[in-house]
Formats: C-alpha cells, sequence, structure tokens
C-alpha cells in the first residue's frame, strides 16, 4: 500500500460521520478532487452531460490540459455532469477539446485510475450516516481496505480505492489486457462485498459526477471526502494488493480466443520460445 500526499479535505486516520460538517461545502465544479483521481498528462478524461432522460457526451481533456481548460468548461459542468473515472488514449497532443465518444471506447483505455464501488444504499432504506458506518465497521474488521475517496454523490455514494503503478507510485497502472482482467475480477470482489449497501455497477468504463456540481434530483452538490492515514497522505494501492486483500487469485487471460498464462514470458526466454508463448 502506497499513500500519495495531497490537499483536499483530509480525514486522518478513519472515517467520520462528522467529518463533513469541518469541510466547507462546494459552490461550483472542482478541480482538485478531480486531479486526486486522475493522476497522469498523457491519458484523456471523458466529460458527460444529462437532461432529463437525454444523456450527452460533452468533450475531452488530456490531463496535462486540465489545469488551463478547467476554467473555461466549468460552466458546462454545473449540473449533472459526469467525468470518467479511468483514462483513455488519443493521439492529439494539442490543448483543445477532444471528442468524448470517440474517446470512451473499450479499445482506448490507457489507465486504470481507481477501483470504486457504487453504492444505492437509499435504495434499501438506508441513511447516509448507517451507510458510513457500516463502512468504517467493514474497514475496522478488515473486509474492506481503507477507502482512498468517499463521494457523496446526491442521494448515493461512491468509494474509491486510488489505484498506482508498482513501478512508478505517481501513476496509475497502464490498462493493459491482462491488468483489465484483473481489475474486472476486483471489482466483482468488491460488488460482493459491499452488495448488502447496493453496490452496483462495476465496470472499468464507469462515469461518476463531477465533483462539486449539482445532482438536480438530490438538490445537492457533489462532494469529495478524502481519507488519509496518520501521515496525513491518502491511501493509494497496485491492483496486486487489492487482489490479495480481496482474495483475487492471477487467472488466465483470454485473447483472441487463445488462453495464455498471465506473465507466462520468462525475462530469460528467447527466440521461438518466447514468440510461442
Amino acid at each position: 500500500m502506497e499513500a500519495i500526499a495531497n490537499g483536499v479535505g483530509l480525514v486522518g486516520g478513519s472515517l467520520s460521520a462528522g467529518a463533513e460538517a469541518d469541510c466547507a461545502k462546494p459552490t461550483g465544479p472542482e478541480l482538485n478532487p478531480l486531479k486526486i483521481i486522475h493522476r497522469h498528462s498523457d491519458g484523456v478524461v471523458t466529460f458527460h452531460g444529462k437532461q432529463g432522460d437525454h444523456f450527452e457526451n460533452l468533450f475531452a481533456i488530456r490531463g496535462e490540459h486540465l489545469t488551463r481548460l478547467f476554467p473555461e468548461i466549468s460552466h458546462q459542468l454545473e449540473t449533472d455532469a459526469f467525468m470518467s473515472l479511468n483514462a483513455y488514449w488519443h493521439s492529439e497532443p494539442n490543448i483543445h477539446l477532444l471528442s468524448a465518444a470517440q474517446c470512451r471506447k473499450p479499445d482506448r483505455l490507457r489507465y486504470l485510475c481507481a477501483c470504486f464501488a457504487d453504492l444505492d444504499f437509499y435504495k434499501l432504506g438506508l441513511s447516509y450516516g448507517q451507510a458510513i458506518g457500516t463502512i468504517i465497521d467493514d474497514q475496522d474488521v478488515g473486509l474492506i481496505p481503507p477507502v482512498s475517496v468517499v463521494v457523496r454523490s446526491g442521494r448515493g455514494m461512491w468509494l474509491v480505492w486510488l489505484l498506482h503503478d508498482s513501478r512508478n507510485p505517481k501513476l496509475p497502472p497502464r490498462a493493459w489486457p491482462e491488468k483489465q482482467h484483473q481489475y474486472q475480477r476486483v471489482q466483482g470482489k468488491i460488488h460482493e462485498c459491499l452488495a448488502r449497501l447496493g453496490s452496483d455497477a462495476h465496470d472499468a468504463m464507469r462515469i461518476t459526477r463531477v465533483p462539486g456540481s449539482i445532482h438536480s434530483g438530490a438538490s445537492e452538490r457533489v462532494r469529495f471526502f478524502v481519507q488519509a492515514d496518520y501521515a496525513g497522505c491518502c491511501y493509494s494501492y497496485t491492483l496486486d494488493e487489492l487482489s490479495a486483500h480481496f482474495g483475487v487469485r492471477r487467472g488466465r487471460t483470454r485473447r483472441r480466443g487463445i488462453e495464455i498464462p498471465e506473465r507466462s514470458i520468462s525475462r530469460r526466454s528467447r527466440g521461438p520460445k518466447a514468440l510461442t508463448e
């Protein structure tokens, strides 16, 4: 487990049901919480909107341009706005808005930024305080690892576990096919663990609400709460660490109808052997 430093709404040690009383409420879409999840420069974040039942692909922005472009586009993210949780690839390096519809495709995933749980606890008659209390208990007994970010999305809640690359903790892991396969299995386990709290969809292309934006159905702004360790750093994990916690074993990855063991090629493999594997 790796802790990363940040400066957004830190809650030391563990979650607190009353922690948000100490945090200023957002007054508009916020960039800093967004960048806690998207810690990359060459990945693309997609943005989307919703009006009634109509869903709209707004635009996409490379990570390195988020700070510069966010003030220009924040007014479009004021109400019922969504962003991709993971990042995509696009060949265009210049500073301008990209097509969200073109970028947000399964074969364009570039970074796996976070694992998550989308909790519709209100559908089960539970309050926010009851759900938070259950999450604290689950952390205390080791059922789930400490959550990195809690998103109060309006009527429901998201739990986010930030991911980092084992070789470069400053970046999320690349979305190689075997990593996507491992990610899906971890997501499945998270979904099973939190089903009693209304855990919903768990695919890598999931979108979440933009921090600070208004959820029109709940008449509330989306709020992010970052859970920190006692050193004041946000929790972050490798996929292997989350896999070990949830009991996900390394399996076999299927590519084009052929099953191959993950990381089957030895560093010493050469020539025909490496090609065959």
